[in-house]
Formats: structure tokens, C-alpha cells, sequence
């Protein structure tokens, strides 16, 4: 499977657990390090970030020591504005982030709040001047929802997007998309819940639905992760696809997922199995 749209999400690298199937806490530095380092050496240059996962300095640093200021594509975020001097709020943020990224430029900053596009919405060359101080190729914004991207894009015409996708959900699917933006899919393994072989919830539904999904997956002889990846990689509508991890082992199982054929009655049943409350994080 082709890397070039692969981007690896550092949120579970945080000081907190992550994700319906998260096992542990990231405890050692060495350890992230090593993920780090096997995904740079496996030809994966582009790395996902943001202030509220307190993995900017330690991908910094990874970054420093191995000289990839120039090198590396980042995608870092702006956090949740507050009503005043957003301009100056924006522009500290992206000076903390280059200070703590050790970087030259920032492949693409979003905002991290979709709403804050009603905030900056009056000033509709606020990343024209932002691009005039600052060494930022792509701005955008990371969402949830459909109707909130259509906004962004109507006002921000080239702006670009990053929104969940999976396998059983894609509401994003007729967003409308020119060659000037950058689709960012995020979520295609949902947390984790996409991919575990047994999740802990106190959710019953949740819990039936997700086993009743990893048996049908195991009749079919479907493996999970190939099945999610593949159907992320494959859209046409998504530039580059982020994902997470928990461990070198699972970085290792994701770079070594091959492309599989996804019937479309396979993609139907798969859907079934949950309603929309469970494909959310929100509602968890």
C-alpha cells in the first residue's frame, strides 16, 4: 500500500488516554521515539499535531535531533479562540508552535474549533496576512460536521478540511472539493472501535454492536484494519488520511496493510450494525 497519503497522528503520544480502546498511557519518551523514528524510516513524512495534545515539543525534538526542519510535512492546530484580539491570539499560537516544532515551515494550520470560522469569518483575508508573517503553506479548519465545512468553504473557498471518514460513515462524501484544497480524513478506525476485537463500555448497545460487526468481519474473512485503511486510501475525496497508535506493534500492522476489494454489500451490512449516536465520540 502506497504511503504518500499516510499521515501518522501523534494525539495518543498526550499525558492521557485516547480512544473507546486505548490501553494504556504513553509513559516513555524512548518509546514514542521509536514509533517515530520506524515511521520516518518507512517513508511516512507527514505528522499530525496540536497544542492540546501536548505532543508538539517531543516531535520537536524528534525533529531537531535528526535535522527535518526542512523535510518533514506538519499539520499542527490553532486552539479554540476566545471573542477578543483573535488576530493576536492566532499568532501567538503559531509562534509557540514553531518554537516547540523546531520546524521551518507548517505544511498546513488548522483551527482546531469549527465554530471559530464565525469568529474569523468578518476578516476573510486573515490567512493572506497570516501567510505574509509566517512560513505556512495550507490553512484550514478540522470539523465534524457537513453543514459547518460548507460554511468554511463558501467563505474560505481554498481552504483545507479535516474530517472524520470510515468505513461505516462518510457524510462528507458530496463535500465539494476544487484543486486548491487539502482533504485532511481523520477517525478511520473510530478511536480504535473499528479495529478492536473487544472494546470495554458500559454501553450495551454499543458493546452488541460492535461485536455483532467483528463477527461478521471474521465470516467474511475480512481482516479490520485492511478493511478500514483501504476504504480511507481509496477515496477520492481524501488527500491524506491520519490515523494513531498505541504502540510501534500497531504502526507496523498499519504499514504493512494491503489493498483489498471492499464489496459494496459488505460496506451495506457493515453500516447496519450501528446507528449514528455510536459512530459519534461525542455521544460516548
Amino acid at each position: 500500500m502506497t504511503l504518500k497519503k499516510h499521515v501518522l497522528g501523534t494525539v495518543q503520544f498526550g499525558n492521557f488516554k485516547y480512544g473507546i480502546g486505548s490501553k494504556k498511557k504513553f509513559k516513555s519518551k524512548k518509546e514514542i521515539i521509536k514509533i517515530l523514528e520506524y515511521a520516518w524510516d518507512s517513508k511516512v513524512k507527514s505528522y499530525d499535531t496540536a497544542p492540546g495534545y501536548n505532543t508538539e515539543k517531543i516531535l520537536g525534538e524528534f525533529i531537531k535531533y535528526n535535522k527535518l526542519q526542512n523535510k518533514i510535512n506538519i499539520i499542527t492546530k490553532i486552539s479554540k479562540l476566545e471573542k477578543n484580539n483573535l488576530y493576536d491570539q492566532i499568532c501567538r499560537s503559531i509562534d509557540k508552535s514553531f518554537q516547540n516544532l523546531c520546524v521551518d515551515k507548517i505544511s498546513t494550520l488548522l483551527m482546531h474549533h469549527q465554530d471559530d470560522v464565525y469568529k474569523i469569518s468578518r476578516d476573510k483575508k486573515i490567512f493572506e496576512k497570516l501567510k505574509r508573517n509566517f512560513n505556512i503553506i495550507n490553512f484550514g479548519f478540522s470539523v465534524y460536521d457537513l453543514k459547518v465545512a460548507n460554511k468554511i468553504l463558501n467563505i474560505f473557498p481554498q481552504s483545507s478540511i479535516q474530517y472524520p471518514i470510515n468505513i461505516l460513515k462518510n457524510d462528507f462524501k458530496d463535500l465539494k472539493k476544487s484543486n486548491k484544497n487539502i482533504f485532511y480524513g481523520r477517525s478511520i478506525f473510530l478511536q480504535g472501535l473499528l479495529v478492536k476485537k473487544r472494546i470495554k463500555t458500559k454501553n450495551l448497545r454499543l458493546f452488541n454492536s460492535h461485536m455483532n460487526y467483528v463477527n461478521f468481519l471474521k465470516k467474511e474473512k475480512l481482516n479490520p484494519l485492511d478493511v478500514c485503511l483501504t476504504y480511507a486510501i481509496k477515496n477520492k475525496k481524501v488527500d491524506y488520511v491520519v490515523y494513531g497508535v498505541e504502540d510501534l506493534t500497531e504502526l507496523k500492522q498499519i504499514l504493512s496493510t494491503k489493498n483489498i476489494n471492499i464489496k459494496n454489500d459488505v460496506s451495506k451490512k457493515l453500516k447496519g450494525f450501528f446507528n449514528s449516536k455510536d459512530l459519534d465520540p461525542r455521544f460516548w
